[in-house]
């Protein structure tokens, strides 16, 4: 088997001294840019991606240190969402246990890639699959990564939930209290604006397409199949059901109240827009599940509380993110494991009025 590439490797490549090489990675303002170019290009070519600081700076060759790279851009909006709050508390008591430590990465953009390759940690903790994709192949070789996502990568682990078959249930749900006609309201995984695709009696394929939500789908049009109906005859919304959204380009919830076209029932394929659908439902004067049932995904703390509280797929977050960072921990083979999710039942659905 062939040795990986070093830094000798690189400097020999590029025709360059190994200290100038290796102040193009830790020093790159030190070095000229038809120089550094030159470094990079070769270093690329031979699947080299920089020195690794685990091996610089410690002897052990062990950092003990989880990096976590949430979605999105930033990092200070984890503190502020209930799920991040969630996979952070979970982890950290992992690393507790094994007497390490927890380091939040900013993994957006090019600046965010050099984050990760320049990250002293054993290992990492992507959010999404795409995160996965991104990151440069030689580092995946030699870091163990996990990603909180459906993947189908093999040389990675992956926990995800059982997406299909939660949506499944819900739709179940509303079909056994005698729903014949819904709105499925399925997540926008990037900034665009709500979107509406009309009932044209044929598949209609979403704007921002992410497997899990393919799959939330899929157990929605699986359940509506048992029952004699078809999702391609249901209207279907795209949305976020944030703030941030209202803001940028207008309500998703409103876009869904506009476009129920007969629907006696909502499935919202996600926490946040089942939250802001009840809200824009009192906005209008409307009373759940009286006038309309809505049923969520994901189950946030909101949903217990909210007014009335809201019948959803329990998704058992903490679970998930104590065994990615057990499976970092172990440092076995790569694992894709599949949770379990639950149907919890409460006030925001009935019988469709007659």
């Amino acid at each position: 088997m062939k040795s990986p590439a070093t830094l000798l490797d690189v400097a020999q490549a590029a025709g360059v001294s190994k200290s100038t090489a290796a102040n193009v990675f830790n020093h790159p303002e030190r070095v000229r840019p038809e120089v550094r170019s030159r470094v990079e290009d070769a270093a690329r070519s031979l699947g080299f991606a920089g020195p690794d600081p685990r091996g610089r700076l410690l002897s052990s060759g062990k950092a003990h240190v989880i990096g976590i790279v949430p979605s999105g851009e930033g990092i200070s909006w984890v503190f502020d969402d209930p799920y991040m709050r969630t996979v952070l508390s979970a982890v950290a008591g992992a690393c507790e246990e094994h007497k390490a430590a927890l380091q939040l990465i900013d993994g957006h953009g090019e600046s965010g890639a050099d984050a990760i390759r320049r990250a002293v940690v054993d290992g990492l903790i992507l959010a999404t699959a795409e995160q996965a994709r991104a990151i440069d192949p030689a580092l995946r070789k030699r870091l163990p990564i996990v990603v909180m996502d459906r993947t189908p990568d093999t040389d990675i682990s992956a926990v995800s939930i059982d997406d299909r078959g939660g949506a499944r249930r819900i739709t179940e749900h509303l079909l056994a209290l005698g729903h014949r006609r819904m709105l499925v309201a399925t997540l926008t995984r990037t900034w665009i604006a709500p979107v509406l695709h009309r009932v044209t009696g044929s598949a209609r394929q979403l704007v921002s397409a992410h497997p899990a939500d393919e799959e939330r789908l899929a157990g929605v049009a699986e359940a509506l199949t048992a029952a004699g109906l078809s999702i391609n005859d249901m209207p279907l919304v795209e949305a976020w059901g944030s703030e941030e959204e209202r803001k940028r380009y207008g309500s998703g919830a409103a876009l869904i109240f506009d476009s129920l076209d007969g629907a006696t029932a909502v499935v919202a394929l996600g926490g946040d827009i089942a939250l802001s659908t009840l809200a824009e439902a009192r906005a209008r004067g409307l009373i759940v599940p009286r006038d309309l049932s809505i049923a969520g995904f994901d189950d946030p703390p909101a949903a217990a509380i909210s007014d009335p509280p809201l019948t959803t797929i329990a998704a058992p977050v903490a679970d998930s993110a104590r065994l990615a960072a057990r499976l970092l921990l172990d440092a076995g083979k790569p694992q894709h494991v599949e949770l379990a999710v639950k149907l919890i039942v409460r006030a925001s659905t009935a019988p469709p009025r007659r």
